[in-house]
């Protein structure tokens, strides 16, 4: 019926998809590796911002379409931290960050997830939002060094 459908729907949980792990501040997660997720992100998170700072956690596989990718999210980003995922196909954050300066944004590079995650959370301000993006290789790292944390 179309109330099942509606309370499925309701109920549905997608680890890795538009995840909040933390509401204050708030941290989101969510796979987008390519140009189509990451604008179904930017339109889920524009008219959530309400004025508050965005900061994307941001790594990638080399293969993906990442001035794409970085497009979609870069005109509501105030920050960039890049990082790199521990995979081989990985993206250097160095490319990364080189791809990001056209957008004329903050950004940072800090190698490895645990040590970019952990400062990138440690300097969030309550009113910011932090969004970990790019890769479900990162989301996957972050995800796990969350239930340590816990």
């Amino acid at each position: 019926s179309d109330e099942a459908v509606h309370c499925g729907l309701e109920n549905v949980r997608w680890p890795g998809r538009l995840e909040t792990v933390q509401e204050k501040p708030w941290i989101l997660l969510d796979g987008a590796h390519n140009p189509q997720a990451m604008a179904a992100v930017r339109a889920f998170l524009e008219p959530r911002l309400a004025g508050r700072k965005l900061k994307v956690l941001f790594g990638a596989m080399a293969d993906k379409d990442l001035p794409g990718i970085l497009a979609e999210i870069a005109p509501i980003t105030d920050e960039f931290i890049f990082t790199a995922p521990a995979m081989k196909r990985a993206a250097d954050p160095h490319d990364l960050a080189q791809v990001a300066s056209t957008f004329e944004k903050e950004s940072v590079v800090i190698d490895g997830v645990e040590e970019a995650f952990g400062t990138a959370r440690s300097n969030l301000k309550k009113e910011e939002i932090l969004l970990v993006t790019g890769s479900l290789y990162l989301v996957g790292e972050a995800r796990k060094l969350l239930a340590f944390s816990k």
